[in-house]
């Protein structure tokens, strides 16, 4: 009897319990939440320590080569904190050369063919390595320059061709001093492309291999093209020639992303285009439709008509932007339904260019910039209205041009450099900006991203656990 009536009476002592054990968290979690809400602004407690931040001791850059004689051109940035006399530890392809902080040096880049495996790099160790900036540039027959990236494990290229009018080639760097490998992907009008022996491409140490398109993933239209380091790691670049056989083509390197993204800002665009092609590659799964609005001088706005496009996934679609655009300076801001991949082929005259994806220059960005082209630096503001400081240098690293400049809100700018400039840092305020340069010469235009300087990284507090 006692023994059924512990039986009935067990869960009523459960449940009891499991009340109690509620109200008990309960009473702990809200006094937890006012621990929290009574600490979050105090400084740590005694014996912790907040991540130290130290600058960059080693930077390895990948520069793209040309078919035509080319030049790479480095600048260092004179940085809080650095020692601004001349730059040790610094090597331009193999060759360890002098340069002053600020300064800005140059080194030809030999003629390449696809039997040249030797790697056009820009490294600095130690007090080199924080500030330095490269970009290559040719100036005969078509003008095309781009900047020197360090590797990423994912870069996404969107514009190439693989066909007999338009045709790309695709340049793997390898900066390391062991072998690497990555994989490539491609997506065309109708879907993915079938390619031939990309899956798994080995690039030597130290060395660079180059892969034709055309000969891979022949097709038609336009391509996006993906990359994959799957060991080591890996500088991409794409060269583009864009024209019928037996004349002259139009020529560019592509600028590339690191990943697809919801919203993008492609900045650069010159004015006076003959025409401006938006193109744009879903390599997800599902369809996404992309929104296209254009941030001009006096701020942002929708156009009424052919301002939308419908993305199948794995493929490649374009629309013609340019009467949204117009004459006047402007980016243009993308914003899709799902992650998307893309760029603005620009046209003017014989030549063209690609405008490249304008990240958030966050507190400090540059960029070295190619001798004997005009440059107009173009400055985007996401939301709020911003001031912006502008500094210059020449070839000798000295400053030639210092002054502030207002981004007009959700609105685009552009400001011109002086001719003998060699090297600019933009330093944004508070508010959230973006930007690319454009250049121009009697050989054709040219685009250049400018991108956020990463001169410190954080190194965290690493203690023995307490026992």
């Amino acid at each position: 009897m006692s023994a059924r009536r512990a039986t009935r009476r067990a869960p009523a002592r459960q449940g009891a319990r499991a009340r109690a054990v509620v109200l008990v968290l309960l009473v702990l979690g809200l006094a937890g939440s006012l621990v929290v809400l009574l600490t979050a602004n105090e400084p740590p407690a005694d014996g912790e320590a907040a991540p130290e931040r130290t600058p960059v001791e080693r930077i390895a850059l990948a520069c793209p080569t040309a078919r035509s004689a080319s030049t790479v051109t480095v600048g260092a940035l004179p940085l809080p904190d650095i020692d601004p006399g001349p730059v040790d530890g610094l090597e331009v392809l193999g060759e360890a050369l002098p340069i002053g902080r600020p300064g800005v040096l140059e080194a030809e880049l030999p003629r390449t063919g696809p039997a040249e495996e030797r790697a056009a790099l820009v490294r600095g160790e130690g007090a080199a390595a924080p500030g330095l900036t490269a970009t290559v540039a040719a100036t005969s027959p078509r003008l095309s320059a781009a900047r020197c990236t360090a590797p990423a494990s994912r870069r996404w290229f969107t514009g190439a061709g693989g066909g007999v009018e338009h045709a790309s080639t695709l340049e793997l760097v390898n900066p390391e001093e062991g072998p690497a490998v990555v994989s490539v992907t491609v997506l065309g009008a109708e879907g993915p492309v079938e390619t031939a022996g990309v899956r798994e491409i080995s690039v030597p140490a130290g060395g660079r291999v180059e892969v034709d398109l055309a000969e891979v993933a022949p097709a038609t239209g336009e391509l996006a093209v993906g990359v994959r380091t799957t060991r080591g790691r890996v500088g991409v670049a794409v060269r583009d020639r864009l024209g019928p056989p037996g004349t002259r083509p139009a020529e560019d390197l592509l600028p590339g992303q690191e990943r697809p993204r919801r919203t993008t800002v492609l900045a650069g665009l010159p004015t006076g285009a003959d025409e401006h092609l938006l193109l744009m590659a879903n390599p997800g799964d599902d369809e996404v439709v992309a929104v296209v609005s254009v941030v001009g001088p006096g701020g942002t706005f929708t156009p009424a008509e052919g301002a939308e496009l419908v993305v199948p996934p794995g493929t490649v679609r374009t629309l013609d932007v340019g009467g949204e655009i117009g004459a006047e300076v402007a980016a243009l801001r993308v914003e899709a339904t799902g992650p998307v991949v893309g760029t603005v082929r620009s046209r003017a005259g014989a030549d063209i260019t690609y405008a490249p994806v304008a990240r958030d220059l966050g507190r400090r960005a540059a960029l070295a910039l190619p001798a004997g082209v005009a440059a107009v630096l173009q400055l985007s503001s996401d939301s709020e209205e911003g001031e912006v400081e502008v500094v210059t240098f020449d070839a000798d690293g000295t400053e030639i041009g210092r002054g502030d400049v207002v981004v007009p809100a959700a609105g685009t700018i552009a400001v011109d450099l002086p001719p003998r400039a060699r090297l600019v840092r933009v330093s944004p305020g508070a508010t959230t900006v973006r930007g690319a340069v454009a250049l121009t010469s009697d050989a054709g235009v040219a685009t250049l991203p400018l991108d956020r300087l990463v001169t410190r990284v954080a190194e965290p507090d690493v203690r023995p656990a307490v026992r």
